[in-house]
């Protein structure tokens, strides 16, 4: 999955994000990269794994229009369509074109993730998976508070919790490289109220030791 935006790029680059916005970005720049990179980060067991901890919380989502943003290719579209109208954003043009071929979406934009291209209120729900780890807390509080300005009800977000022990055996190497930003649930929860939401249930995939988590946000 990849990232959105060209102000606010982040499963592909993210420039509010830091430094690893470039590195990241070029990772999906063309589809033949974008294609590499998602099969080699989802594993079919890993991937099973993620959808089932993603669906737990879909269920609790509302019907009507909903967005996926950061889409990637769209790894999720099957989980997080279905009976709802749902449209795709990305920052990378490689991955909306390869999520175009995706039946379960309506439409898929390229567009920033801080400043979308849709009105107030126009989805009912959404889901942010694999985005707000490459983010420091100033970009993840502004993709958050754009997300609230554009959903009127309740959101699906991933992060890494910090309190884990795939977080913590990456801690070193994640400070050298700059890359990615695990952190504590209670900080996630501040970046929510800031916004405009409140946090509900949680997902996840294998208890404390893996480190992306699912989380139910809901307007507040």
């Amino acid at each position: 999955m990849s990232g959105v935006g060209d102000a606010g790029r982040g499963r592909s680059g993210h420039d509010a994000g830091g430094r690893a916005a470039g590195s990241v970005r070029d990772a999906f720049a063309t589809p033949e990269l974008a294609r590499h990179r998602v099969a080699a980060r989802f594993r079919a067991h890993r991937l099973a794994r993620e959808k089932r901890a993603l669906a737990r919380l879909v269920a609790e989502l509302p019907p009507g229009p909903r967005l996926d943003l950061a889409c990637g290719v769209g790894t999720m579209a099957d989980v997080l369509g279905g009976a709802a109208p749902l449209v795709g954003v990305d920052g990378s043009p490689a991955m909306c074109a390869e999520a175009r071929a995706v039946a379960a979406y309506r439409g898929v934009v390229v567009a920033d993730a801080t400043r979308l291209p849709f009105r107030d209120g126009a989805f009912v729900s959404a889901a942010v998976v694999r985005l707000l780890h490459h983010l420091d807390g100033a970009a993840r509080r502004a993709v958050l508070a754009e997300l609230a300005r554009v959903v009127t009800a309740r959101a699906v977000v991933s992060f890494f919790d910090a309190a884990t022990l795939e977080a913590w055996r990456a801690a070193r190497r994640r400070r050298a490289r700059g890359s990615r930003h695990a952190i504590p649930l209670a900080e996630l929860e501040r970046d929510l109220v800031a916004t405009g939401w409140r946090r509900g249930g949680i997902s996840r995939k294998l208890g404390r030791l893996t480190e992306h988590v699912y989380v139910l946000a809901e307007r507040a």
